[in-house]
């Protein structure tokens, strides 16, 4: 299970946080438990180790440099993912350690970009696998090892770097069990791309990484669907810089 702890002063800032995270980690595959603080003080009270600290930066009294400071005493291992409008509080982050920095107006997308470069490193909690059947024996694959999938003459491939197995789901059933997975992208009738792997579009085509290894050098893009893939594309580019 992992104990997430919400510190921020403002009500209704502190409940967008905790709509955020129950939008993340309430899809089933990881149990978890979220605490609110409305101040650093109170956080500091409790005796609990959470496994992921959310802090806003600006708190009166106690704010949430001072409080990642003490917490980090206490907590070697704690992981802190601060929540500002104030970007100059990132150099000061950056001395306990901070392992993100969301920006206000809090975005969803963003946060859960954040959510995914912490669970890919193993920071909390283990990787979100998708459930796969392939040969009949039930498999967990780490979604950060997908680079795409593929149906073909009623076969679904599922694309890894230097290797593809194949699955006896429909691609259809495939999407909607990643729905809400920002890197997952159905394509083309016949494909779904992960787009952390893509380099670049040319307008019909997603372009690999150089370094990918895989079966395809570029998949797809159909017409009906382009307009949706572009935008949806530069859109996962843009909060991958934020």
């Amino acid at each position: 299970m992992i104990r997430i702890a919400i510190c921020d002063d403002v009500e209704s800032e502190r409940r967008e946080v905790a709509d955020c995270v129950n939008s993340y980690f309430g899809k089933g595959w990881q149990a978890y438990e979220a605490d609110e603080f409305s101040s650093g003080a109170e956080l500091l009270k409790s005796d609990v180790k959470y496994d992921l600290y959310l802090l806003d930066v600006l708190m009166p009294e106690t704010d949430g440099m001072r409080t990642a400071k003490e917490l980090r005493r206490r907590y070697p291992d704690a992981i802190f993912v601060f929540i500002t409008s104030d970007l100059d509080s990132a150099v000061e982050g950056y001395r306990v350690e901070a392992s993100g920095f969301l920006i206000k107006p809090l975005r969803p997308d963003a946060f859960n970009e954040t959510m995914d470069y912490l669970m890919q490193r193993g920071l909390i909690g283990p990787e979100p696998t998708l459930s796969v059947v392939s040969k009949r024996l039930p498999m967990e694959i780490p979604l950060s090892k997908i680079i795409a999938l593929e149906s073909e003459l009623h076969r679904v491939y599922l694309h890894m770097d230097g290797t593809a197995i194949t699955v006896n789901q429909r691609l259809t059933d495939i999407e909607e069990a990643l729905a809400g997975q920002s890197e997952f992208l159905r394509c083309h009738q016949s494909f779904i791309i992960n787009l952390r792997y893509v380099s670049d579009m040319d307008g019909s085509h997603f372009i690999l990484s150089d370094n990918v290894k895989c079966a395809h050098k570029s998949i797809p893009i159909s017409r009906a669907r382009l307009k949706l893939c572009k935008m949806e594309f530069y859109q996962y580019r843009l909060n991958r810089l934020s």
